[in-house]
């Protein structure tokens, strides 16, 4: 129902539009790119985070969907560019929530589900190590990245190398420098960590 509401609230002004209002009348099938960006530029003042933009988001997914329908492709197809050939095949990831109140129960729980992910067959996962910041987890409150280091190594140490690795703190960090240090330091130790997600505030 909050989606339905910022999608359907009426314009006040030119930096305050409604998406309803700039949409009517729009072809869907015109540049998807353009549209969101009349969308983005048209919400300066009332959008730009939170709710408006997961509203844009779902129209987004809406447009390309009509757009796919009419060309009678799936909307992968249309994303291409020319001349380029899909991969062959997509790998999940699994999403691994920890549970533990301390930094040693925290990375004993990552390990362990670390682990049996890749006993159920994944060949990736994205490790949770949130021990910081707004989301930190369970009271914890840990803001080391030397403690997010550890939760990392002792997962690589348990799948070995051939398992691809990703970590999101969830915007526990105010500041890039310790970020870039963390990451500095895994590449150090060779932990193939395929990317960091979320390291800074949002309106960092």
């Amino acid at each position: 129902w909050m989606l339905k509401a910022a999608i359907e609230a009426p314009s006040t002004h030119t930096m305050g539009m409604g998406l309803k209002d700039m949409l009517m009348g729009a072809d869907p099938l015109d540049d998807a790119e353009v549209i969101w960006e009349r969308l983005y530029v048209g919400t300066a003042m009332n959008g730009r985070r939170g709710l408006i933009i997961h509203a844009m988001g779902a129209l987004d997914m809406a447009l390309w969907d009509i757009k796919g329908k009419a060309a009678g492709k799936p909307c992968w197809e249309l994303l291409l560019e020319p001349g380029v050939s899909p991969p062959p095949h997509v790998v999940p990831y699994a999403s691994l929530q920890p549970s533990g109140g301390s930094l040693e129960e925290y990375r004993n729980s990552l390990v362990s589900w670390a682990t049996r992910a890749k006993e159920l067959g994944f060949r990736a996962a994205k490790l949770d190590a949130t021990l910081t910041g707004p989301y930190a987890h369970e009271g914890m409150n840990d803001p080391s990245p030397a403690s997010v280091t550890s939760i990392v190594a002792a997962v690589r140490q348990a799948v070995g190398p051939d398992f691809t690795l990703m970590v999101a703190v969830q915007y526990a960090y105010e500041a890039a420098e310790p970020v870039a240090a963390m990451i500095a330091e895994w590449e150090r130790r060779h932990l193939n960590v395929l990317f960091l997600e979320t390291p800074l505030r949002m309106d960092n």
